[in-house]
């Protein structure tokens, strides 16, 4: 398997680490336990990988061969937040015991990935859901339509929010820029999937 790794997810890795130590490493974790649940997922579907990208936005594994159907395709999709949590709940028992600070900021890392990557966002594990959803009942033209609407509106959400944040309580730059980013890339240069 081909890994590429983009210069700014090196950069931001670099910026984490600097600034949360040992803790970075939490995060990368839950990211390794999602990319791992959509292994798995494309394994045990008979599917292999020819590579593994990391960017800003994430990790894209691509596929060596085309899914074979929506319903595959939404499998491997799911997979990702599902282990990140089972994981969760896997660890939530020690947590209980321990209240150790690291397990509570592992939990919150898988939980905050799991459900940023459910969100109906065009290149997020959710958009693609949707457009497997969608396109499975009606067409792609359609689900794509439906995936730009919902994409926009999601972004539109968080971006106010990010805003609303940083202006309120002077907090919450990251997902101001991180939101603004991932508009662009979808709106702006109409990426591919992720």
């Amino acid at each position: 398997m081909k890994i590429k790794i983009g210069f700014f997810a090196v950069l931001l890795f670099i910026s984490l680490a600097i600034s949360r130590g040992y803790h970075t490493l939490i995060p990368l974790l839950a990211v390794i336990i999602h990319e791992g649940g959509h292994i798995i997922a494309a394994v045990a579907l008979g599917k292999g990988f020819s590579g593994l990208e990391l960017g800003i936005f994430g990790a894209r594994l691509n596929l060596s061969e085309r899914l074979l159907s929506y319903g595959e395709e939404f499998a491997i999709c799911i997979a990702g937040p599902a282990a990140n949590i089972l994981s969760v709940l896997f660890i939530l028992g020690a947590y209980m015991k321990s209240e150790s600070e690291s397990l509570l900021y592992f939990i919150l890392s898988s939980l905050f990935l799991a459900f940023i990557n459910l969100l109906p966002i065009k290149t997020f594990d959710g958009g693609r859901m949707l457009f497997c959803i969608i396109a499975r009942i009606s067409d792609e033209q359609k689900a794509d339509f439906f995936l730009k609407v919902f994409s926009f509106i999601s972004l539109f959400f968080i971006w106010s929010l990010s805003l609303y944040l940083l202006l309120r309580h002077t907090s919450s730059l990251s997902l101001f820029v991180f939101s603004a980013s991932v508009f662009a890339s979808i709106f702006v240069d109409e990426g591919r999937y992720r």
